[in-house]
């Protein structure tokens, strides 16, 4: 849904997504609850999942997900899930890992002989002007 591809809005909004969003959590936790119904008698049975259903169960996982990171907020537990919970779906939809590290990468033998042309006044500029 937010994560099936590489174009998804997970991917494409990391400023909506990263870290996993507890409102989110807390509704693929409800999606999940009543898929969980569907099953409760032992055969599957279609229920539909619409607010008026499952307004109560959303309401009820996010007020757990917000104490739980209250209860824990020194040590960002629920951070630290909803961080991996992005970073799995993004590796998972094909985007990969979000690097960091500087994508331009200059050998240090590049940067030595740099250096050395430098101090020796060499240049490749024309400094006829």
């Amino acid at each position: 849904m937010w994560f099936a591809n590489k174009h998804d809005e997970g991917i494409m909004f990391p400023e909506h997504f990263k870290p996993f969003p507890y409102p989110t959590l807390a509704l693929v936790l409800t999606a999940i609850k009543c898929c969980i119904d569907e099953w409760v008698t032992g055969k599957w049975g279609d229920i539909s999942f619409t607010t008026q259903e499952y307004r109560s169960v959303y309401e009820a996982y996010l007020k757990c997900l917000k104490d739980f990171d209250n209860t824990t907020k020194e040590v960002h537990v629920l951070l630290a899930i909803c961080t991996r919970i992005y970073e799995a779906s993004r590796v998972r939809s094909g985007a990969g890992t979000i690097t960091t590290e500087s994508q331009c990468k200059v050998s240090a033998h590049v940067v030595a002989t740099a250096i050395q042309e430098h101090e020796e006044g060499s240049t490749t500029d024309d400094e006829s002007d």
